[in-house]
């Protein structure tokens, strides 16, 4: 057999047998891109030798159109997240189980990230707190492309006022590391509160005194366990140092209400 064939043939077992064979799965794994690299180079340098080219072939050589001169070689990265939108799409649209279950990730995607923007409309801003699963693996690929999707009827925390503010946000104003964020967030979600509105009294005064012993507010029901002294203790420093500049007090008080308050006494409900 020449030359010529062994490589024809290499590129038709690349393209038509390990490329199917890898990408079977992908619309429904969140592998790590690294993690996806590190698995197609060992399988792209043994290819690139069975065609006859080196092994450090130029990347977008490699990866490039056949029309442009490339070897239109799959890269897994791409379809894994293609596809994987691809899946989210058509499954949105069906109304079936997979659908629900693909909701319920994004809406609680949507509450652990403690913003008011949509997760999935804007996957740009950064959520380093955020527990890694398949909807994340999405929005990052998502961020590095300008990618949007717009779901209907996605549920996001409106504010309570014209100048509420998501207390993830205000946070994110000092320069924290990511490990303390997450322990912050966890006392956010403990306690059940998403917005300034809900750890301000009803007049805009003052911050409610319970959140600073961090007790939970009445009417107001956790299935995660309470936060360890160490959690507790960043809540504490962060609402200290906010409440001394008394910057959203202020707003707050002189602001109109753009939703119905949910505040009911000395509690409120999300």
């Amino acid at each position: 057999m020449s030359h010529r064939h062994r490589h024809c043939y290499a590129n038709l077992s690349h393209r038509f047998i390990w490329a199917p064979q890898q990408t079977y799965s992908l619309p429904i794994t969140s592998i790590p891109l690294k993690s996806l690299e590190s698995i197609q180079k060992h399988a792209r340098q043994a290819s690139l030798s069975k065609m006859g080219y080196n092994q450090h072939f130029p990347k977008a050589a490699v990866y490039g159109p056949l029309s442009c001169g490339g070897l239109n070689m799959v890269i897994l990265m791409v379809e894994q997240i293609i596809r994987g939108l691809a899946n989210l799409h058509h499954h949105l649209y069906a109304q079936d189980s997979i659908s629900n279950m693909i909701r319920i990730s994004i809406r609680a995607s949507q509450l652990e990230s403690g913003i008011i923007e949509d997760v999935m409309m804007h996957p740009g801003i950064k959520i380093s707190y955020l527990t890694p699963t398949w909807i994340t693996n999405k929005r990052q690929f998502m961020a590095q492309h300008d990618l949007r999707l717009e779901i209907s009827n996605a549920w996001t925390q409106a504010p309570q006022s014209q100048h509420d503010r998501a207390l993830m946000e205000i946070f994110s104003e000092s320069n924290m590391s990511n490990f303390k964020f997450f322990h912050l967030n966890c006392c956010r979600i403990f306690l059940q509160i998403a917005t300034a509105a809900d750890i301000a009294t009803a007049d805009g005064l003052r911050l409610r005194p319970e959140i600073f012993k961090c007790k939970k507010l009445k009417d107001r029901k956790s299935q995660l366990l309470w936060p360890n002294q160490l959690e507790l203790s960043y809540l504490h420093q962060r609402l200290g140092k906010w409440n001394k500049g008394a910057n959203f007090i202020t707003q707050y008080q002189q602001s109109n209400f753009v939703n119905k308050p949910k505040h009911h006494g000395n509690s409120t409900d999300l």
